[in-house]
């Protein structure tokens, strides 16, 4: 069974920010927690619309779920974002932990203010959160109250199961940072791989799960980002994915309406190719293509860029 000790930390300070908050466990689950919010988080929220859980770590994973909530905020009642998934990497019971993935590039505090930040995010929109281990039966049990239609996920860190994958109708979208078009960077490595490979430019691809990691579907890419600064030289992998967010929340955006637009014509079903790059403007595509600036001081939980909305 969880402890929920080991996330003392992280629900100490969630209670400070909004009582009335509730921490859940179960005997099936490995690690982990389902957080409730309090009865009045977000009393605009309408309940109405296509279905979305968002699954997000790391800061893409924050930029991502911010974007679908802004979606939600300006279109009421055309999708409602029902619930959200996030890593524990502080649990040191956890499968994905400090020492993997992208977590370890950064500092222990700043992952606990990541981690922080993405549960927040979601309790204060009015959606539960789940830290927890996926492969079991009560969680699933979850998962099938929430009902979603579609799953958005970017930088989380457990596979998703075929239970899991079965459950919306219109598929589990990835984003995933790296040009999977071109056959690059498929994995828990895309850093490792752009500088193997020596590439100036990648993307971020978006693709329909399947149970081989990173093979799924490709719905589509965005327009080419710069990954290297003005002397050509490759940032420390921390950086590098800072450089990945540039554009991230107009793709998660066009996708975001693809999905709704989708559902809205007939039984929900997976979406096919979207040619994301033509939703861009040109400024934007520019913008994507500025060297990496490394006496820029990024801010890491940026909000979505306001123009979309």
């Amino acid at each position: 069974m969880s402890d929920i000790s080991r996330d003392a930390w992280l629900n100490e300070r969630l209670q400070h920010q909004q009582h009335g908050r509730t921490f859940l466990s179960n005997e099936a689950l490995r690690w982990g927690e389902l957080i409730r919010p309090a009865a009045d988080e977000n009393p605009a929220k309408t309940g109405e619309g296509l279905r979305i859980l968002a699954i997000a770590s790391f800061p893409i994973g924050y930029r991502v779920l911010e974007t679908i909530k802004a979606y939600e905020r300006s279109h009421p009642g055309r999708m409602n974002l029902v619930g959200l998934l996030a890593d524990d990497p502080l649990n040191e019971d956890a499968r994905i932990s400090a020492k993997k993935r992208i977590w370890h590039f950064y500092p222990e505090q700043e992952r606990a203010d990541i981690e922080f930040a993405i549960v927040e995010s979601g309790l204060e929109f009015g959606v539960p959160v789940f830290t927890g281990d996926v492969k079991n039966d009560w969680f699933r049990a979850q998962l099938m109250s929430w009902n979603p239609a579609a799953v958005v996920c970017c930088g989380y860190g457990q596979l998703i199961d075929p239970p899991f994958l079965s459950v919306p109708p219109m598929g589990i979208y990835n984003f995933h940072p790296a040009d999977l078009r071109a056959g690059h960077g498929a994995g828990p490595a895309p850093y490792d791989d752009a500088a193997a490979r020596n590439i100036t430019t990648t993307r971020f691809t978006i693709h329909r799960m399947t149970e081989e990691i990173d093979a799924g579907p490709i719905v589509g890419v965005s327009p080419p980002i710069n990954i290297r600064d003005e002397a050509g030289i490759l940032p420390d992998p921390a950086v590098y994915y800072d450089k990945m967010l540039d554009g991230l929340d107009h793709l998660a955006f066009h996708l975001t309406g693809a999905l709704v637009a989708g559902a809205a014509h007939g039984a929900p079903r997976p979406l096919g190719p979207i040619d994301f790059e033509a939703e861009f403007s040109a400024a934007k595509r520019a913008d994507m293509m500025r060297p990496v600036d490394r006496n820029t001081s990024r801010n890491r939980l940026a909000d979505p860029d306001p123009a979309l909305f």
